[in-house]
This record gives C-alpha cells, structure tokens and sequence, in this order.
C-alpha cells in the first residue's frame, strides 16, 4: 500500500531524511498540481503518494508530465 501524506507531512518525511533538502512545500504543491506525482482529492485537500515523490525527485527525467493546465473540464448541471 502507499504511503499517502498530505503535502505538509510529505515535506517532514523528506526532511527527516535531509534535513537541508531544498524540496518546498509549494513545489511539492506544484508537481501534484501539473501531475507529475499521483494525488486524490480529499474534500479540498490532496494526499500525496509519498513513494511516487521520493522516485520523482530521484528521476526527475524518467517521469511522463501529464499536466491538467488547460484542459476543458466538463461543467455539471
């Protein structure tokens, strides 16, 4: 099962590791934001996938951008 954190507990987790990292909390925003790293929406909250984010920040390269800026989203009556 993964390890899913919302973006502030996410951060900790990295800082418990490397305490001088210089991941934010608003990058860490960011890239759940575009997609880069899976998320779910919780009410108005994210949780992030703490073990996708790590592996992201390993391979930075390796990862396809799936963005959600732009895109139309269907308006419910």
């Amino acid at each position: 099962m993964a390890r899913m954190r919302f973006p502030q507990q996410a951060l900790e987790l990295i800082r418990q590791e490397d305490p001088d990292t210089a991941v934010t909390l608003n990058f860490i925003r960011y890239l759940a934001y575009t997609g880069k790293i899976p998320c779910v929406k919780v009410g108005r909250r994210h949780l992030i996938n703490v073990d996708a984010l790590i592996e992201y920040l390993e391979n930075p390269d390796k990862h396809k951008e799936v963005s959600r800026i732009g895109l139309i989203r269907k308006i419910r009556a």
